[in-house]
């Protein structure tokens, strides 16, 4: 195996990793000098178990470095990887598109609650004994190594090593030189990574370099050319910024059009030529979702940016044969229900929603988030004052029917209720041509003419969901 300076300088014995003292280290260490698979796996597993970093973790940084510095290709890619990862940055989980819900995997390291950010933050908390910061800290001891291979021929070495680059302290140069991968790098993985890295910069230099980097990711989501790197960008300065967003709500949802598009036709050029015959990227997204975000992850990640959901939203209901309409009408749902705002736009675009299969559930679970927020749509509809009487007679009724929350819940929203209606009624109006049986029947005259719509539409949604 190949020999590593200073490796058995160490003492290793009184180290230790998840399981216990760290005398195997020097051997995994020498195993991933050589590409050895195995190696790579026994480490992640032992030394940095399930993210976990030890003092073993910290000194075995330098020889990470040597052994990423000695071999090539697919294995110094991942061992990029790990260094981004031990420096603070997950490179599998920063590329997620789940992740995109307000939580890409940032290793922000943490000591009661104080997030060192700065030079100086670091190496005090490293002083403290915090492994995670005296693992950024040795991980950026390799950074001019990193940005030297910002342009190697290798796409996932340079995944890896802008990943890299931008864990631990950083300072207002690096900031600069990673920057200018927007402008230089050509791969549209990559570019994934460098636009989402670039975000995650945004949030740990000062203020004046953050600037920086949020005017360079708005001009990338106005004006790059690749509309996939567009959305990215777009994303990023949701997370990180509370100013407005570049562009309105219809450029946005064209922007989204338009990635999902281009991520479509990359996927299938690729899997018609040889290109990836070697296996997957070791870091960046899948192909089928390169550049590509649904509209619930598209929302979610605007955030607090509550207007601008609500107006995509209103946008994307009214594109039906673009947008799978359940996933607009969840992300719309989970607006109403976790963030204030005038949220009647949206309310009346899914109530004037035309008859399309399937949705019937997606739209009453909308209205019942809406709550009482629906009741000035819902007064022209529902004027009685016994809503609460019939609908209580219609849980006992459904007591034994696994669908008695959806009456609980309808319910519960009191005279908004009603608002549920047509929208129920219009999608479940034809039980034979759905497959449904019947339900027992309410008689009508027991209740207002408003509340027997609305129990008609719940008794076909009970049948429905059977």
């Amino acid at each position: 195996m190949p020999d590593l300076s200073g490796l058995d300088e160490i003492d290793w014995a009184a180290l230790h990793h998840a399981y216990g003292p760290a005398t195997d280290v020097p051997d995994m260490l020498r195993g991933l000098a050589s590409g050895d698979a195995k190696a790579m796996a026994d480490f992640v597993g032992a030394v940095h178990h399930q993210g976990d970093v030890y003092d073993s973790t910290v000194a075995a940084v330098p020889f990470l470095l040597q052994a990423a510095e000695r071999v090539e290709g697919r294995d110094r890619a991942e061992l990029l990887s790990l260094l981004a990862d031990l420096g603070g940055v997950d490179s599998y989980e920063l590329t997620l598109l789940n992740d995109i819900h307000g939580a890409y995997f940032e290793w922000v390291f943490t000591d009661n609650n104080v997030h060192p950010r700065y030079p100086d933050d670091y190496a005090e908390a490293a002083a403290r004994g915090d492994q995670d910061a005296g693992a950024a800290l040795a991980v950026s001891a390799g950074r001019p190594f990193f940005l030297r291979l910002l342009d190697d021929p290798d796409a996932d070495v340079r995944c890896g090593a802008f990943l890299a680059a931008a864990s631990g302290p950083l300072e207002a140069a690096t900031v600069d030189t990673l920057l200018e991968r927007l402008r230089d790098e050509a791969n549209a993985e990559v570019l994934d990574v460098v636009v989402t890295g670039l975000g995650i910069t945004a949030a740990r230099v000062p203020a004046t370099v953050r600037t920086t980097v949020l005017e360079r990711l708005a001009e990338t989501a106005t004006a790059h050319s690749r509309p996939g790197v567009q959305l990215r960008a777009l994303m990023e300065l949701a997370r990180r910024s509370s100013d407005p967003l570049p562009v309105d709500a219809e450029t946005l949802a064209a922007t989204m059009r338009r990635a999902r598009a281009e991520a479509r036709a990359e996927a299938r050029a690729e899997r018609l030529s040889s290109a990836r015959a070697d296996g997957p990227r070791t870091c960046g997204v899948g192909d089928e979702w390169r550049g590509s975000m649904s509209p619930d992850e598209v929302s979610l990640t605007l955030g607090d940016h509550v207007g601008h959901r609500a107006a995509l939203l209103v946008r994307l209901l009214h594109e039906p044969d673009e947008w799978d309409r359940a996933s607009v009408l969840s992300a719309a749902t989970d607006l109403v229900a976790g963030w204030r705002g005038d949220h009647r736009s949206l309310i009346e675009a899914v109530e004037a929603l035309p008859t399309a299969s399937g949705t019937g559930a997606d739209t009453a679970g909308f209205l019942e988030a809406a709550g009482q927020i629906a009741e000035p749509e819902a007064g022209a509809v529902s004027s009685s004052d016994t809503e609460g009487q019939d609908l209580h007679a219609l849980v006992e009724d459904f007591e034994d029917h696994p669908t008695v929350e959806v009456a609980h819940a309808l319910r519960d929203m009191g005279p908004a209720a009603a608002a549920a209606a047509p929208a129920l009624r219009r999608e479940l109006d034809e039980p034979r041509r759905h497959g449904l049986r019947a339900e027992e029947t309410i008689e009508p005259d027991l209740v207002g003419e408003d509340e027997a719509l609305l129990l008609a539409c719940v008794e076909a949604l009970a049948a429905v969901t059977r």
